[in-house]
Parts: C-alpha cells; structure tokens; sequence
C-alpha cells in the first residue's frame, strides 16, 4: 500500500491535565441545542433538556429575560436531535419533539396549541387525526402565523408504534394559531418531495419511481403537472434543492463533469439547464444520500434570502465544512468572522430578514461549539451561549484529516484523533468506522473520539468505499462490498496506523454503532491478528434477515436498499459469508456487543442471535441489552454507563504488556 500522512506533526505539545475528565462529561447531552435567531432580530430560541424532558427556551435579547416554556411531555426520555423548531412568524414558532407531534407557541409563552400527532390528541381532542412534518413554508404580513407543511395520509408501522416510515405527502395550510388545516395540493402519486416559490406557491413537485426522479411543474394553480425538459426519467439522477422567490430559476444537485455532485442552475421558463453554479473535483457539495449537519443545522445546502430571491450561498464539506458565498456582504460577514474566530468553523447558522444581526456558531473538532450574536450594523461580536461550557477545548485532543491507498490503489480520507499532550507515536488505537454504511465522517466534535482521547487512545475514523460526499464513483465502489471491500478499506487503514507508527500494533481495538457495530464484529472475525478486541453498538449481524425484514415491512425502499447490500433470496449464501452470527467460530479477541431491546432498525433478535452463536463456539463476550432504548442510546444515564463499560473494557483488553508485573 502506499502511505500519506496529512497534516500531523510528530509531537503535539500541550501539559497533560491534573485528572481525567469525567465520563459524564463526555455522556451528556447539550446544555443548549439548535438556537435560532427570529426574523426581527428580537429573541433567539433553543431547546434544552430538564430533568430527562425537553423544553424550549425563549431569549430576548434586548432585555436579557429568558422565557421557558413548559410543554407536553413527550412520554420518554429523548435527545434534543430529534427534535426540530421553526419560526413562522416574529413571534410564533412551530416545534416538534419525537415522537409527540407538532406544535405551536407564541416567545412569551403563550397561545400553546397542538397541531398533529399526539400533541393534537393530548390537546385538542377534536377527533381530527393528521399527520403533519416538514415546514416547506411560512406566510408573512397578514398571513403572518399560516405556513405549509407536509401531510400525510397515515402512518405505516414497523414492528412497534415508534417508529414510522412516511412515503408521498400532500401539501397542507395550517394555521399555528387555531390548529385548522387545509389541504391545498393532492398528490398526484409518487410525488415524493414539492418545493415552492416566494409566494408560497407550490409549484414543483418529485416524483421517484424504481430509483428515478422525474421534476414535474405547474404554473398556476388550475395548471395540470407536467414534467420539466431534460429533467423527466432519463437515467440521470437529478435532485432540486429550492425554487427561487420568483418562480424562475430551480437549484438543482446533479452530477458535475468532475463526477462529483454540483449545483446547477436551472431556467424554468425555458426549460433548459444553466450555468454550474459550484463544484468540486473531489468533493460533493450537496449529495442527494446524506447530508452532514452540526447541531442540527446543514452543513451542505443553500443559503437564501428571507423572500427567495436570491441565492446568497452553499454550504458544503470538503475535508472541513466551508461557505461558498455568492453575496458580497455575507463573504465579508465570513470574513470579519473568521478572523475574529481564528481556527474555528464559523457557521451562521440564521439572520434575521435584514440581515444585519447573524447568529453565528462557532465550532471545531475539538470544541463543540459557542453561539454569537454578530451585529454588522455595529460591528460587534458578542458570544450567547456555549452548547456544552463544561468542556475545555484546550484539553482536547486535535483532530486530523489524513488519506491512505488501499490495496487496490483507491484513495480513502478520514481523521486521526490524537491525544491530547501525546506524540502521533506507538499510541494504543481504536479504530471507529462510522454508520451507515452510506454516510461519511467529518472533521466534527465527537465525544465518543474525544472521551477516547482523554484515556489515551488514538482514534482512526475512515471514510471507506460507498461512504457519502466523496464522488458518484466512490459511492458507487461500495455497492454490494458491505463485508468485503468495505471490510478491507477498514483493515489497509488500520495497517497504516501501524505501519506509519502511530499505532502499537499489539493493542488495536474497533469499535462503532449500527453498520460500524457490524464492522467491529466483521474487523474482529476476519482480521483476527489486527484487533485485540471489539465493541458493538446496535450492530448488524445477520444481514438476510435483516434485508428480509425490512423489505417485508417497505417494500418500495427495500428495492434500493437490494441494489446496494443483496436480495435475500437470490444472494443468500453471499449474505450468509458476511454475516458474523455466521463467523463466531472465527472470533479469537473478546467482544462487547450492547444492544436497545426496542430497536426497530437493527432488531433486538439481531444481538441476541450472535450471542447465541458465540455461546455455541464457546467464544469470550460480554452483552448489555437496555431497555426501553431503540437504535443507539438515547438516555444520557444509558450514555455513561456504556462509556464507562467501554473504557473498562479497553484497558482489561488493549493492556500494555510490557508494563504488567
């Protein structure tokens, strides 16, 4: 293989810290989570978790007085991530917390009404189910409060209530203040996604079919739909991102002549495909599979004006997230804060619609991140708050991007957390794949990487083959490589680490959640002589059941998803030789495999199975099912006990031996 190192130098200094963080540090949830300015530049709101529930949060920032708001519990215990907020007005806000509903409030706390789901049962009680998501757009002026929102005809189960896959919504008017709706556009079928002008007219639609998109369009309101030249079935993904304010022009994602995934512009009127707004020879600015974000705002996406009008800038993630911006005085914005924020990235994450205050997040790989208010009328910067002050950046571990070639010569990315005070140099290493497997790794705060760091292990993240943002070719290279190509890119990545000598070769662990919970299973099974042991989150271990599973219960989703992985039927025994509930008799290194008993995307049976199979073959593990947790970890109690499981676990397995009695 050949070898590159990136950007790491050979020593790092920095005095040790007195004592280890905490756990709990790391564990927890965010004080703060998702602030955003309002429109008239008055109030900035957040969520934030209190005493295991969720609550919203209203800053005035003229006087300083905080408003919390007291809300419906959402049942359970919940992470702030999945919930949403938006402003439909200056003083009025829709917000969702998963799984209870939609809802609406005014900032000073008032006029709380439910708007669909639970919340409207819990508060209305007027038999009138809906379903309603996604806020496509929020009236002005005298309509001030109105907004447009997905609807959809019902909920379709999956092995239990919580867990819900939606398909071909409806666009509805809802008025936030009285809780009526009205649906004003049918869909005409395999309409998947609508996008709408500056007016709040809908006047786009996307309808997939067998894994094709066709852009359909109507000009007024008695308009029939038809599809847009050059952009109907043709073989060519085509993914729209916005309409402009006046109807004219639709920002599309398409391939560029790099192979990467562009911005394009195109002409409604004359129905023909502009100019390449931006692309990159490497990097996809906005792929259409997965998008990276940072404390729930999109790190590849537009930035528009309030009315639409105009195209401001593009967001997009190379081997760090950067702005494109097309707006003279938002590039200068960007620049006076970059340099007043040095080595930080400097999101602005909302304006008001004058764009003269920003609420700016200011983050890095090993911050998690400081929101300020930037008011360019006055030059001033002043910080707001800290989305997690009790950690100290300055302690933490840096993060580096660095690339090496697999085998087969393909180049592949990803980032080397060191510790902090340590040299890149014979260090104990975790190798943490991600999830997915179609999603990628970004330069970002992690506190599972970072908690590593901060007992001494450095931390290997790669972006392999079928990982998201890399290119169509690189994605494509990773169709149906799940345990085989995937599974090498991970093992020639660890091999770097050693043969570059930043890893001790005798103490090499993998860990990851979901699909990098399978790959920890898979590392430990069919590279038995690079890891001394495993961890797995939530991990995939039989995949024909799995695939059999989900396309039993989405059968129009689980055709792409057999494309990428198998059919359970015809490719069985493919599947089968890269299942680890297949393998047990092949682990020689001790596994931690910890599993949520209500798991409804890699069943709790899933765990349970390759237990039973490591029993068989008299093979060492230790197994944590929790209870009442679904994909992952959402309790931040479950959080810590599992990182302190991990870290125990670690030192028992990756012990230096040359330092045991």
């Amino acid at each position: 293989m050949m070898l590159a190192l990136i950007g790491i130098p050979t020593a790092i200094y920095g005095a040790e810290p007195e004592r280890l963080p905490s756990v709990e540090q790391f564990s927890r949830g965010p004080a703060v989570q998702h602030a955003v300015l309002s429109r008239d530049e008055l109030t900035v709101a957040h969520l934030v978790t209190f005493e295991k529930e969720q609550r919203l949060i209203f800053r005035d920032l003229g006087t300083g007085k905080v408003q919390g708001v007291e809300i419906p519990s959402a049942g359970i215990p919940l992470e702030l991530g999945y919930s949403s907020f938006a402003w439909v007005g200056s003083d009025r806000a829709i917000f969702s917390l998963y799984p209870s509903g939609v809802s609406a409030i005014d900032r000073n706390g008032t006029n709380y009404i439910g708007l669909a789901g639970r919340d409207r049962d819990e508060d209305r009680r007027d038999n009138q189910p809906v379903m309603l998501n996604g806020l496509l757009f929020a009236f002005a002026g005298k309509d001030e409060g109105k907004a447009l929102m997905y609807e959809y005809d019902r909920p379709v189960g999956v092995r239990d209530a919580a867990f819900y896959k939606v398909n071909f919504p409806h666009v509805s008017l809802v008025d936030t203040r009285t809780g009526g709706f009205t649906r004003v556009v049918e869909n005409p079928g395999n309409v998947v996604q609508w996008l709408v002008d500056g007016k709040g007219f809908v006047a786009i639609g996307v309808q997939r079919e067998k894994g094709l998109n066709r852009i359909i369009h109507r000009a007024n309101e008695t308009d029939s739909w038809r599809p847009l030249a050059e952009l109907d079935y043709n073989g060519r993904r085509t993914v729209p991102l916005m309409l402009s304010g006046n109807g004219n022009t639709l920002y599309l994602a398409r391939i560029a002549p790099e192979g990467t995934w562009g911005v394009y512009a195109y002409d409604v009127r004359a129905q023909s495909l502009g100019e390449l707004v931006l692309s990159h020879d490497v990097y996809d600015i906005i792929p259409p599979n997965f998008t990276v974000s940072h404390d729930g705002f999109a790190l590849q996406g537009l930035v528009t004006s309030a009315d639409r009008n105009e195209l401001l800038g593009i967001r997009y993630v190379t081997d760090r997230a950067k702005t494109f911006w097309l707006n003279a005085e938002m590039g200068a914005a960007q620049t006076s804060l970059d340099n007043a924020l040095p080595k930080k990235i400097n999101t602005i994450g909302s304006m008001s619609d004058d764009r003269q205050k920003l609420l700016v997040l200011s983050w890095s790989a090993s911050d998690p991140g400081t929101y300020y208010i930037f008011d360019r009328a006055k030059n001033s910067l002043e910080p707001l708050l800290a989305r997690m002050p009790w950690i100290k950046p300055a302690e933490m571990a840096e993060v580096f991007p660095m690339s090496y070639r697999a085998r087969d010569g393909l180049l592949v990315r990803g980032y080397l957390t060191v510790p902090h005070g340590r040299e890149a140099k014979h260090l104990p290493l975790v190798v943490y794949p991600h999830g997915g497997p179609w999603t990628r790794d970004t330069w970002d705060f992690d506190p599972l990487s970072q908690f590593l760091a901060s007992r001494g292990y450095a931390v290997l993240q790669v972006n392999y083959r079928g990982s998201v943002g890399f290119g169509d070719s690189f994605y494509k290279k990773g169709l149906r490589k799940v345990g085989r190509e995937i599974q090498d890119d991970i093992a020639d990545g660890t091999r770097w680490a050693i043969e570059k000598g930043v890893a001790d070769p005798s103490r090499v662990a993998i860990m990851g959640a979901s699909y990098g919970g399978y790959s920890a299973l898979m590392g430990v099974a069919t590279t038995p002589e690079l890891y001394r042991c495993g961890i797995s989150l939530a991990g995939v271990t039989n995949w024909r059941e799995l695939i059999k599973q989900g396309r039993d219960s989405f059968p129009e989703d689980y055709k792409g998803i057999e494309n990428m992985l198998g059919d359970p039927m015809k490719d069985a025994e493919e599947l089968r030789a890269v299942s680890p509930v297949n393998l047990a008799d092949k682990f020689r290194a001790p596994v931690l495999i910890v599993h949520g008993t209500d798991d409804p995307i890699v069943p709790y049976e899933q765990a349970t199975g390759m237990v039973a199979a490591l029993d068989h073959a008299k093979k060492p593990y230790e197994f944590v099912a929790k209870k009442n947790e679904m994909h992952g970890l959402a309790n931040a109690k479950n959080r810590e006990e599992f990182y302190t499981r991990v870290e125990q676990f670690l030192a028992k397995n990756l012990a230096d031996s040359r330092k045991q009695p």
